[in-house]
């Protein structure tokens, strides 16, 4: 009996370490264990990954306006609003740090990566920040790259070049989604 609590009190904490405590979704450390497990699979069985990274469109000027409390709450409803948009077991949704978020899809090629990232910006612009008499709009930019010759790359290059794309998204105006030529 003993022998099984601890068991799952292991689970539990290996649990634990895995998640965002601000979020409750995944974190940086999972998703990057979990890229590299996807990018392996995928370049066995010969199917694409995409990879999105999403960024809150100027969150500075919520917790400067509201105060980080607020921004937490801020940050946790868009958490939410991407997790529900990503419903498959295998996709990975993280948070990154800060107001970045990744979202890890095995088997989505391009276009259907563009088409998800596409209405995932879509869902966070209608669906603005409300708490306590603050109402927030928000949007968000959104970096994508999807990989189909997997042996040529890796994982980081993968990651590399969904940064990228997102910096373009920023650079050209945020509230868009950019794709990667990877």
């Amino acid at each position: 009996l003993a022998n099984l609590r601890l068991q799952q009190q292991a689970r539990e904490l290996t649990e634990l370490s895995h998640n965002d405590a601000l979020t409750g979704l995944r974190n940086r450390r999972y998703f990057e264990t979990t890229l590299a497990a996807e990018y392996q699979r995928g370049s066995r069985h010969q199917y694409p990954l995409s990879l999105l990274i999403v960024d809150i469109d100027f969150f500075k000027r919520v917790n400067d306006a509201h105060g980080h409390l607020v921004g937490d709450l801020c940050l946790r409803h868009v958490a939410l609003e991407i997790r529900g948009q990503f419903l498959r077991s295998q996709d990975t949704v993280a948070r990154l740090g800060g107001e970045e978020f990744v979202i890890v899809l095995p088997g989505l090629d391009r276009v259907e990566g563009a088409r998800l990232a596409n209405n995932l910006l879509n869902h966070i612009r209608s669906r603005p920040f409300v708490h306590d008499g603050i109402c927030e709009a928000l949007t968000v930019s959104i970096g994508g790259a999807c990989t189909t010759a997997l042996p040529r790359g890796n994982p980081a290059e993968l990651l590399n070049q969904a940064d990228q794309a997102l910096y373009q998204a920023k650079r050209g105006g945020r509230n868009q989604v950019v794709w990667s030529a990877y």
